[in-house]
């Protein structure tokens, strides 16, 4: 479609809920178990929604993510890959200890580092953003 219809990608994440080490598990693996089941291993999964962007957002990111140094542009693959996730992760079921569902802008920053880029890595894969694109603006 011409217009972009933002398509969302519910994307999940399992991880063993053990205070010594944290560690991503095979989704392949837990999948198709119940809550209750991955409760009884200490396996927590955290399900995220992310929509896809359209044409303006784009236009958005990329402005976060160039700045001009020494009358030359240059380009922070930090900034765009932080303004994609701000701008497209729109939702999860991720909960604080009262059962109360934690806001994604005030705790993006408290995820452990190697959980944000699977699934940022995961959404990439599934919206094809490829080096290409990323340089074809």
């Amino acid at each position: 479609m011409f217009i972009s219809n933002k398509k969302k990608h519910i994307i999940n994440i399992f991880y063993k809920d053990d205070d010594e080490e944290f560690a991503i598990l095979d989704e392949n693996l837990y999948k198709y178990r119940t809550k209750e089941e991955l409760a009884l291993e200490n396996i927590v999964k955290v399900e995220t929604i992310w929509e896809e962007m359209n044409w303006g957002q784009y236009q958005q990111i990329l402005d976060k993510a160039l700045t001009i140094e020494n009358e030359k542009p240059s380009f922070s693959f930090i900034n765009y890959r932080k303004a994609i996730i701000e701008t497209c992760l729109i939702d999860w079921d991720l909960m604080d200890g009262n059962g109360q569902k934690l806001s994604i802008l005030g705790n993006i920053a408290n995820l452990q580092p190697s959980a944000m880029l699977y699934l940022y890595k995961r959404f990439e894969k599934k919206i094809n953003i490829s080096d290409e694109k990323k340089n074809n603006n």
